[in-house]
């Protein structure tokens, strides 16, 4: 196991990258649009430099919520 310092987004692009990834699978805690806006997201930092495919999953909880309020 590695112990990695920096942003988030930055050190798991860099080490996918360094490993030679064929995937990074990485987690959303489903924050809203203008949380995301002001606080930033990891996982769209992730798609936007990433060289390989992303996979975000949300957590079920998540899901029902938003079809539940559409």
């Amino acid at each position: 196991m590695k112990l990695l310092k920096g942003h988030p987004g930055d050190v798991i692009v860099k080490e996918a990258e360094t490993s030679k990834a064929d995937l990074i699978l990485v987690g959303s805690r489903g924050h809203g649009t203008v949380r995301r806006t002001m606080m930033g997201s990891v996982s769209d930092f992730i798609v936007h430099h990433s060289h390989v495919p992303v996979l975000i999953c949300k957590h079920e909880s998540h899901l029902m919520e938003r079809s539940i309020s559409t």
